[in-house]
């Protein structure tokens, strides 16, 4: 039987999801859910005005930029490890756009 991420953290910890949507919580999953909608509208709007391997090879970039904001903003360990990582997939996306 196969279970999603959510159904897991539901079974585990009943109840979580309903402490979770208090009031004291409200402003920022509604802003975490506006950023999420602007995001994908603003995916599928470059999708539709350049070819989709550019895009998506743009879109990975933005991992580095992810590496290096949850190491300095929440201490993730393993820095060099997924930086070496983030910069590789920067660069396979640089090869893309710099194809004739």
């Amino acid at each position: 039987m196969n279970f999603s991420d959510e159904t897991l953290v539901w079974r585990r910890h009943p109840g979580a999801l309903a402490r979770s949507l208090d009031r004291h919580n409200a402003a920022p999953l509604a802003v975490h859910a506006l950023f999420a909608v602007v995001g994908n509208a603003l995916l599928l709007t470059a999708l539709t005005l350049a070819p989709a391997a550019y895009v998506n090879s743009v879109r990975r970039v933005s991992s580095v930029i992810s590496v290096l904001l949850g190491a300095s903003l929440f201490g993730e360990p393993g820095l060099t490890g997924r930086l070496v990582g983030a910069l590789l997939t920067g660069l396979g996306a640089a090869c893309l756009l710099l194809a004739p």
